[in-house]
């Protein structure tokens, strides 16, 4: 028996294809080949899962901070507010804040601005990894965190967009 995998040239392929769509019933060989590529797709769909793209968000300088993207003076802040940083990766930018809690703990809280279609925040340091929703006006909060270096990582499906570095404290 021929090895379907040989039987037709790959750029004849796709015609047969095509033609096979528009017939009841694909020529057997046409069959067998798609089966084949599919098994073959299917592996190597199995191990790209495993891949992310991984986005590095840069600190925008003050004068930088005037993008389409930034929140309005006086939006979710008040006297003492804390630290703000804003971040930006291709299809997003970052609000960040760090505001001061009792007992030597702070708050991040942020929000996500643009087109990248986040669902998750992750926060890691001093030690441990939590996780926060993004909500429906795309802001996060993480309470009671102690001071140390953190990343922050936004998850939107295979692509993570990371702020490497948040001083807290």
């Amino acid at each position: 028996m021929t090895d379907p995998r040989s039987a037709l040239p790959e750029h004849a392929l796709g015609e047969l294809l095509r033609q096979a769509a528009r017939d009841e019933a694909p020529p057997a060989a046409v069959r067998a080949r798609a089966i084949a590529l599919d098994a073959r797709s299917t592996r190597l769909g199995q191990q790209a899962a495993g891949l992310l793209r991984r986005l590095i968000a840069v600190a925008l300088p003050d004068a930088a901070a005037r993008s389409p993207f930034v929140p309005a003076l006086g939006v979710r802040g008040g006297p003492g507010a804390g630290r703000q940083w804003l971040y930006h990766a291709p299809d997003c930018e970052i609000d960040v804040r760090v505001v001061a809690r009792a007992n030597e703990r702070w708050s991040v809280v942020g929000q996500l601005f643009g087109e990248l279609a986040a669902v998750r925040v992750v926060l890691e340091g001093a030690g441990s990894a939590r996780s926060a929703e993004i909500d429906a006006t795309r802001e996060f909060v993480f309470l009671d965190v102690p001071s140390g270096a953190y990343s922050l990582a936004v998850q939107a499906g295979d692509v993570e967009v990371v702020v490497p570095h948040i001083e807290v404290g």
